[in-house]
């Protein structure tokens, strides 16, 4: 077999063109596509929500810091390629914490203003 040069440095591979949120061990990351059509960069925290019954995590941004209840939501990288937020205590509590990295497709509801995702059976 033939070694393959790799010349795709600075084209997209798909990560940063899919929208989405990612669950991982370490909390739960937002796509740099999911952050430009949201406007993430104006909001600092993020407040979780979950519904035992349908297996679903609700999400909502503000700028208000409450305690308790808010995470911060942080930059990823020098570029801002998408934004993460550790949020284990939150995982952990509702054990839903992940085996291996998932993405979702989140939905926006209406009714209660919040961002969901709709969990996958096994973790």
């Amino acid at each position: 077999m033939a070694f393959e040069v790799y010349d795709k440095i600075g084209q997209s591979q798909g990560l940063y063109n899919a929208s989405g949120v990612r669950l991982s061990r370490d909390g739960i990351h937002f796509t740099q596509k999911f952050a430009k059509e949201n406007s993430l960069s104006i909001y600092s925290y993020i407040i979780f929500y979950y519904d035992k019954d349908s297996k679903r995590i609700g999400f909502s941004f503000q700028n208000t810091f409450i305690k308790g209840q808010t995470y911060k939501l942080t930059k990823i990288g020098s570029r801002a390629t998408g934004y993460k937020c550790g949020a284990n205590s939150f995982l952990r509590h509702y054990d839903i914490v992940p085996t291996k990295s998932i993405r979702y497709e989140p939905t926006y509801d209406e009714e209660n203003m919040i961002f969901v995702i709709k969990l996958k059976e096994n973790k």
